[in-house]
């Protein structure tokens, strides 16, 4: 059997999570929780021969609101060997969006794109937002501009439609660090010389 824990989150848990990330292997007498609000504490049977391979689907549609969601899982042996480098587990942030989003960014702004997985067309009117800075609304083809903070990182890109939340991480591992933060462009002198003798190359 696998014991399964699963808490709802939203983007504002993120810190949190990428701090748990940093820290849950280095605490074994006292693991600190899974961010979030919980709402699965369960064992789920393997239906399977040992040491065969087996997929064990695990429901998560009693945990989302209107069939969407933010959620943190957390999958493991009900018996775990004492040595911690032998222990088997699945752990991350698992998003359920029909929002499909995408970032490009550039020295001052970011630029969102939501679309719809469903069909492919862009979301208009769908609310773009940093974890720090104002918000914006997506246009017609669902694209949207945001301008970069200047005194600290963001690390998420968030889209909300409604009750359908997505996001979209700078980076999806704690130990990644940095984030998007604005980048003034200097002037730069570039030359380039030819001459008849040939000996620039």
């Amino acid at each position: 059997p696998i014991w399964v824990r699963i808490t709802r989150v939203t983007p504002a848990d993120w810190p949190r999570w990428s701090q748990w990330l940093e820290s849950y292997r280095y605490e074994d007498a006292n693991r600190p929780p899974l961010p979030g609000v919980p709402v699965a504490d369960t064992v789920v049977k393997i239906a399977g021969s040992p040491d065969a391979l087996t997929e064990t689907a695990v429901d998560l549609a009693p945990y989302l609101r209107e069939g969407t969601g933010q959620l943190l899982l957390f999958v493991e042996p009900t018996v775990q060997p004492k040595e911690r480098w032998n222990r088997q587990e699945w752990y991350g942030w698992v998003q359920v969006t029909h929002v499909g989003l995408t970032a490009i960014v550039d020295g001052t702004d970011v630029y969102g794109w939501a679309t719809d997985l469903r069909d492919g067309r862009g979301l208009g009117g769908a609310s773009l937002s940093l974890d720090r800075g104002a918000p914006a609304r997506t246009d017609a083809a669902g694209l949207g501009k945001l301008a970069l903070p200047a005194d600290e990182a963001a690390e998420i890109l968030v889209a909300t439609v409604g009750s359908d939340v997505a996001i979209l991480p700078h980076d999806p591992y704690a130990w990644g660090g940095g984030g998007w933060m604005r980048s003034e462009r200097l002037d730069e002198v570039a030359w380039y010389v030819a001459d008849d003798r040939h000996l620039y190359r």
